[in-house]
């Protein structure tokens, strides 16, 4: 989930606890039928819509790690209505075995009776005045039938406010068994349940961030002449090869898929030391427009020894789309003014702050996917197979609308190698359902404000645009689902953020 998480959980921070609408029938013992909830019934009323966070039942604090609970957790609760039992399974699955009063009976048979009255018309009485000996005499089946519907609608109402299980949001579908006959009846509900989000202890964390960031003469001055590239005059070079100092515009095909793909569409890179990676400056100099070349790719020779070692070649085929040589403004006010500041000592001023606030936005980036990373393997609990299964199959979906992905799918893959896929996938799911309810959880409980002022963009010069977050850059052209996402990502970045914090004042 980003981080994904997917896709399917961006929703809105304060969930609420809602059950789908559906119909009670008489039910044989044992013979699964779906309860009445929502508008038919008074079971949503009470219970099912309070907020899912106040009827969280008490959390776990983390020590080490939290491992998803895989044996049954009991509970008892009675009031003068009825007596239940609580049943917790893995996957997040409740269970309710209830047995009503006699005077919860009563006032479901007096439920059952008025409503009956005022559908009927019964000669010599108005419409709802008929007596209850008349409406019992002429319509027992019905009776029975809406007193059985209104006694498991009270019944899981009363168990509610005792049990306060918050209903999984968006799937609340509450299924129930009826065992014995009579008013001895035991209605047994089963539905999934919010996730129980377990209480973080900071010590399992163990990351180390970095505060001190300087920035020398020489980043600036590099920095500056990125800034002069903006406004640089661009020269066409048709009539020569590719010199050291040019940029080149390059279409770049992986020649070891089946049929080749193509990787980079007129990709720009500047054909000099530290700029463009050995091995491609190797095969591109000299090359003229239109021409190509195929190779093998390398890791970067200043890569750490695990991206080296983690690093697979590649046979690629370069094409020159365009050879470009730049004259880059002189260094002066001029300049100084067409970025939005007075002269040469502001900008580099400005610039050395703006290259410190990214070097501090990579830096975030960095300690918040180390953050991730933990959360993710140092706090785990049980979520509910529903979701995991959408969640799932909402990025098998994504993968399957990449035609290469779909034809080696087909023709290519075993069934041991797609099951292992799906496992993957799978895996990944559980991964980013976890982080997000982790991430919300943490916004929520430490009120931490989430709104699209988070995502509109701020600067107030062309020089402070050019060092702007990019994502923030697209935000009048996002539609309103893309804007949702965006914030989702906010409420986990802000979320990881508050850990960071904590962890850097503990720190001292």
């Amino acid at each position: 989930m980003a981080k994904k998480t997917d896709s399917e959980t961006e929703e809105n921070v304060e969930k609420k606890a809602a059950a789908k609408k559906s119909s009670t029938k008489k039910a044989a013992p044992k013979k699964e039928t779906k309860a009445t909830t929502a508008k038919k019934t008074d079971v949503t009323k009470d219970a099912v819509k309070k907020d899912a966070k106040k009827e969280a039942p008490k959390k776990e604090a983390v020590k080490k790690v939290v491992e998803p609970k895989t044996e049954v957790k009991k509970e008892s609760f009675k009031n003068d209505n009825i007596s239940f039992d609580m049943e917790v399974e893995a996957n997040c699955k409740v269970k309710y075995i209830a047995s009503p009063s006699k005077l919860l009976w009563e006032k479901a048979r007096k439920q059952a009776i008025k409503k009956i009255a005022k559908g009927v018309s019964i000669p010599g009485f108005r419409k709802g005045k008929a007596p209850e000996s008349i409406i019992l005499k002429k319509h027992s089946a019905q009776v029975k039938q809406e007193t059985d519907q209104a006694v498991a609608d009270l019944s899981f109402t009363e168990c509610q406010k005792e049990a306060k299980t918050p209903i999984l949001h968006g799937h609340g579908n509450i299924t129930f068994n009826v065992e014995g006959e009579g008013e001895d009846k035991k209605l047994i509900f089963s539905f999934e349940s919010e996730p129980i989000i377990p209480e973080l202890d900071m010590s399992v964390f163990d990351i180390k961030t970095t505060k001190e960031n300087k920035v020398d003469e020489k980043r600036v001055n590099e920095e500056i002449d990125n800034v002069r590239s903006f406004y640089a005059d661009w020269e066409q070079i048709e009539d020569r090869g590719v010199e050291e100092g040019d940029f080149v515009l390059l279409d770049i095909d992986d020649l070891d898929q089946d049929p080749p793909a193509q990787v980079f569409n007129g990709a720009r890179f500047e054909v000099k030391s530290g700029k463009m990676v050995k091995w491609m400056q190797d095969l591109v100099m000299g090359l003229k427009k239109g021409e190509s070349v195929e190779g093998i790719s390398k890791p970067d020779e200043k890569a750490s020894e695990e991206d080296k070692k983690n690093f697979k070649e590649k046979k690629v085929k370069i094409t020159i789309a365009s050879i470009e040589k730049s004259t880059l403004p002189a260094i002066d006010d001029d300049l100084a003014k067409k970025v939005g500041v007075s002269d040469v000592a502001e900008m580099k001023e400005k610039l050395t702050n703006l290259v410190i606030k990214k070097d501090e936005r990579v830096q975030r980036e960095t300690d918040r996917e180390e953050i991730e990373k933990q959360l993710i393997e140092k706090v785990l609990f049980d979520i509910p197979a529903t979701l995991l299964e959408k969640e799932a199959n909402h990025r098998m979906s994504q993968l399957f609308n990449n035609p290469e992905f779909k034809k080696d799918w087909e023709e290519n893959l075993s069934e041991e190698e797609k099951d292992a896929k799906k496992e993957e996938i799978k895996e990944k799911s559980v991964q980013a359902i976890r982080l997000f309810y982790l991430c919300r959880n943490i916004v929520q409980e430490n009120k931490i404000s989430i709104g699209d002022d988070d995502l509109k963009p701020d600067y107030s010069s062309i020089l402070e645009m050019m060092y702007a977050d990019q994502k923030k850059l697209q935000y009048q052209s996002m539609s309103d689902e893309q804007k949702q996402m965006a914030l989702t990502q906010v409420m986990m970045h802000k979320a990881e953020d508050y850990i960071l914090d904590q962890l850097e004042h503990a720190a001292g």
